[in-house]
């Protein structure tokens, strides 16, 4: 069963990625409403795919990828970035810390899931391979 992580501070957002995602077989969605608990949750447990908004009142996404790195958690999972942001600078910092994608918001429910379907099977093509 895949397993996958949203953290997002809308609830909105939160319910239409775990309602978009649960249409698929073998998937379980847990979601944090902020970076504090995305990193508790990531602390205990193992991930497939991070779905991340960038902004968050206390910190942004790639201020919880940064931290992922510095304890060595969740390294080598597929992250993906929702955001209403398109600074171009940003999205530049977001590629050098092996953002996979940077989906706008609001993104379109379809779109989330060819990337997920897609991104899903490298993981298991990784770990068949790595047995």
């Amino acid at each position: 069963m895949a397993h996958i992580l949203a953290v997002d501070d809308s609830n909105v957002t939160r319910s239409l990625i775990r309602l978009t995602l649960e249409t698929l077989d073998n998937i379980k969605v847990d979601t944090a409403n902020n970076v504090e608990l995305g990193l508790k949750l990531c602390q205990q447990n193992q991930y497939d795919i991070l779905i991340l908004d960038y902004m968050m009142p206390d910190k942004t996404g790639l201020d919880m990828i940064d931290t992922l790195n510095e304890q060595h958690l969740q390294t080598n999972v597929p992250i993906f970035i929702l955001s209403s942001e398109t600074d171009h600078s940003t999205k530049e910092m977001a590629q050098s810390r092996q953002v996979r994608a940077w989906l706008k918001k609001p993104f379109r429910p379809q779109m989330l899931l060819e990337l997920i379907t897609e991104t899903l099977k490298e993981v298991k093509a990784k770990r068949n391979h790595s047995n």
